[in-house]
């Protein structure tokens, strides 16, 4: 990771708080005479950064930083000053060691029960950072992508090694969303990745055929531009505007909520529960056929919300036959019949953005996913839900 371009800072703190998912973001430049901090709870794992400086920022890292100093950016125990006047950047850690994520070189058993300083990323710029129950993800100063946790590692290696790991590197990545099964990274540019939680799941298949069309098919690791991990770019199904780009991400459970510059919401679904409460503002999409090798073949799908499918699942007191060897009642089934024997494990599995209907012509400037549901924020100050509990 790296250090810091220099930036002059303002008079009076000031304290920034988000709760979107598990995540914290510090995407613009942190200024405060004294602290700036940023928290971010996951089950029973907390972190909290706090800035301290008493001289010039430095929030981004020097082009002239070479990209080998990553693999040497973090020695627990190393105390690294910045700036001539002794200006630190630390991040604070207390919780629950469990998956060994505030402290990768500590014992699961370990207990931070006052904030600490994680000297694993001392002194480290990160413009994000988003922790999951079994895993973390943070951006540096560059825009790389690094993983740890016992989520992302194999639980069962005798490796003792569980520091950050670089995986997604030279995409300017400015944002990132952590889910259960899969890492979301939004570029400066607009482009949002997708990458594996499990290191496991991250190794490219080398005898498989790159289609040489797949703009969201990652091969940068075979003509060694990057790191060799595989990931994909999930792009709008609908075509955007002349400079319109994707500006925020924000993801729940099964789904991915995105808003563009010109105020567009689109959803990704990438869970065949993506729409078990309705949280995708859709029911009908389509996705990469996995029988054909060609891209041009989609496979059209339906995801009912459960309510639909079923109103009276818990009103009835007695079982009920199954539907499903009624034609008529078919249709009805929360996941389509084309849908049922495809593996949505796979990151490959849905590989566009879908834009929510009914919030066409609606200047969208806030998002928000829930494991269930989603949430919009308009130009007028109104907030729109849809999903389950939003009314």
């Amino acid at each position: 990771m790296f250090r810091r371009q220099t930036t002059t800072l303002l008079n009076g703190p000031r304290w920034f708080s988000h709760s979107s998912g598990l995540r914290i973001s510090s995407n613009a430049v942190i200024r405060g005479a004294a602290v700036a901090t940023y928290i971010a709870a996951a089950v029973a794992t907390s972190i909290t950064v706090q800035q301290v400086a008493v001289g010039p920022l430095h929030n981004d890292p020097s082009p002239s930083v070479p990209a080998s100093a990553v693999s040497s950016k973090i020695n627990p125990g190393e105390k690294r000053v910045v700036g001539g006047d002794g200006e630190e950047l630390r991040l604070f850690v207390w919780g629950s060691n469990r998956s060994r994520i505030i402290s990768p070189d500590s014992s699961d058993a370990m207990q931070i029960r006052t904030p600490a300083v994680a000297s694993f990323l001392q002194d480290v710029a990160l413009r994000d950072l988003a922790v999951h129950a079994t895993h973390a993800v943070c951006v540096d100063g560059r825009g790389d992508v690094y993983q740890w946790g016992d989520g992302f590692f194999d639980q069962k290696s005798a490796s003792d090694d569980r520091k950050p790991v670089l995986t997604l590197q030279g995409k300017n990545i400015t944002r990132v969303q952590v889910t259960e099964s899969r890492i979301f990274a939004l570029s400066a540019s607009g482009k949002v990745y997708v990458i594996s939680s499990e290191a496991a799941q991250q190794k490219p298949n080398l005898g498989a055929v790159t289609p040489s069309s797949a703009s969201w098919w990652g091969t940068g690791w075979f003509w060694g531009g990057e790191t060799g991990v595989q990931h994909f770019e999930i792009e709008p199904a609908q075509q955007l505007a002349w400079r319109e780009k994707i500006i925020s991400i924000s993801a729940g459970r099964d789904h991915l909520l995105a808003v563009t510059s010109s105020g567009r919401t689109f959803v990704h679904p990438f869970s065949k529960d993506a729409n078990t409460h309705g949280q995708l503002g859709f029911r009908k999409f389509d996705i990469p056929d996995p029988s054909c090798s060609t891209l041009a073949s989609r496979l059209h799908v339906e995801l009912t919300p459960r309510a639909v499918a079923d109103p009276y699942a818990k009103n009835s007191r007695y079982a009920r036959e199954s539907p499903s060897g009624s034609p008529a009642a078919a249709a009805l089934l929360p996941v389509s019949e084309n849908l049922m024997n495809l593996d949505d494990r796979n990151l490959k599995f849905s590989d566009r953005l879908f834009e929510v209907p009914a919030l066409r012509g609606v200047h969208v400037i806030q998002i928000a996913a829930g494991s269930r549901s989603s949430f919009v924020r308009t130009d007028t100050g109104s907030v729109l839900g849809w999903g389950a509990k939003t009314t």
